[in-house]
């Protein structure tokens, strides 16, 4: 039996866009390994020994997307390897799922290539989130493919022609608190509260609760923290999605629900520059959300399927 560990980037996770990841992650690794047996190791935990032990049966070990890739080596990094953690990788193919680097960065220096290049394979084309990533990955002589997030692979022609184009009757607002902008965040609120008849809450994170009700305190109904119920509203109401939670917003689409996401930092650029995801710049003009809500807006996302196909026929 081929045995594989994932990086699951969901174990040990305050949030609950990793669970939207490793979603569409495990699914497709499902579909390329279909009789594989899984080791799930955290991502965001130093390795110990029973996770070393896992990784070393396996033949291969699969980076679960996210961002975690970074110019820096540090115990508190998303990724937190050092060169014997990058040792233990290294001894099988440890191969990136749509993953992406952390932030907008200088380039890696020597340290943080020296690990990332003996941690991550050179047999193997790596699978990256976007052409930012691409040109890091690049830079530090690392094979890659762009075939955007896993979680858009989805998000089709036939699938985009059937969400809606029209405002819906009730919109469902995401917030990120450790990007906050308070007077600009409360404008939005208050624009998405003229426009809609019912507003709620999906506090992503835990602290996006906080955040939000610290702004707001009308009569919002907030959405129990958990993708069940997320997923159980984008499916029960008429609803868009309009928030600065990436992957909340992906979640959306997924559910063929009209969606808007306003960009805090790198990752939704960076996809709308490659695939075209629906996507404003949280600090831009209000008048421009407003139009997007009274609008009529075709959603027309540009999967690079070639892509995402090379990278999987080497699997096959």
């Amino acid at each position: 039996m081929k045995e594989i560990a994932i990086l699951d980037t969901s174990i040990s996770s305050d949030n609950i866009g990793d669970e939207i990841i490793m979603d569409s992650i495990n699914r497709i690794i499902r579909d390329i390994f279909p009789s594989a047996y899984i080791w799930r190791i955290a991502s965001h935990e130093r390795l110990s020994k029973r996770t070393k032990e896992f990784i070393l049966r396996s033949s291969m070990c699969l980076i679960g997307g996210t961002n975690i890739l970074s110019s820096y080596i540090s115990y508190d990094a998303l990724w937190p390897i050092d060169e014997s953690d990058a040792k233990i990788f290294n001894e099988i193919d440890t191969v990136c799922v749509g993953t992406g680097w952390n932030d907008y960065m200088e380039n890696p220096g020597e340290e943080a290539s020296y690990i990332l290049r003996l941690a991550l394979s050179k047999n193997t084309i790596h699978s990256v989130r976007d052409s930012y990533t691409k040109d890091k990955m690049c830079h530090i002589g690392i094979r890659s493919i762009n075939t955007s997030c896993p979680t858009t692979w989805m998000l089709n022609k036939k699938h985009c022609n059937k969400i809606p184009q029209k405002k819906a009757e009730n919109a469902l607002v995401t917030l990120t608190a450790w990007r906050k902008n308070p007077e600009k965040d409360s404008e939005i609120i208050k624009t998405i509260e003229r426009s809609y008849k019912n507003l709620f809450f999906f506090p992503q994170m835990c602290e996006d609760y906080y955040y939000f009700k610290s702004l707001c305190d009308s009569n919002v109904k907030i959405v129990n923290p958990s993708l069940k119920d997320l997923d159980s509203v984008l499916s029960n109401e008429d609803i868009d999605f309009i928030g600065t939670r990436l992957h909340g917003g992906i979640r959306a689409l997924q559910k063929k629900k009209r969606t808007l996401i306003l960009s805090v930092d790198n990752r939704s650029k960076e996809i709308k520059k490659d695939i075209n995801i629906p996507v404003l710049d949280r600090n831009g003009d209000l008048h421009e959300i407003e139009d997007w809500i009274h609008g009529n807006r075709k959603t027309d996302i540009k999967i690079p399927k070639r892509n995402i196909d090379l990278w999987k026929k080497q699997f096959i």
